[in-house]
């Protein structure tokens, strides 16, 4: 099967949300409210502009507008841990550096997802995924 996954557009305002598997909870205490929001910080704050976000037990809530290309790029240039591979991103032309930087975007959500998946099964003695497939 594949996805149709929204492309992550500069400039852009989007509406993103998820849920939590059947009936698992996201956040079960205030500090797993607290290091969502941490790893919000590290991995999309400084990629956009939020509006807003709502947070629940089982689920959340984002709107946000994606960062001018521009700044997209300082971004992911000035990332340490950005691969050899993907910094190659540069020498695409047109619709291919677009294509390269929206999966650059892409990759810092999953990053934001895994890395509180990580840590939420750590703390509970959990596996598995956490949250829906989007």
């Amino acid at each position: 099967m594949i996805d149709k996954l929204e492309t992550l557009v500069p400039e852009s305002t989007y509406h993103i949300y998820n849920r939590a598997n059947g009936f698992d909870k996201l956040f079960l205490t205030d500090r797993n409210y607290m290091y969502f929001l941490e790893k919000y910080q590290q991995f999309i704050s400084p990629m956009v502009d939020t509006f807003c976000y709502c947070l629940m037990p089982n689920h959340f809530h984002l709107l946000l507008r994606i960062k001018p290309e521009k700044e997209l790029r300082n971004f992911f240039d000035t990332k340490e841990t950005l691969s050899a591979t993907l910094r190659g991103y540069r020498t695409f032309e047109g619709s291919a550096q677009q294509k390269a930087l929206s999966l650059l975007i892409s990759q810092q959500f999953s990053h934001l997802m895994n890395g509180y998946t990580q840590g939420l099964n750590k703390i509970l003695n959990r596996k598995g995924s956490l949250f829906m497939h989007p």
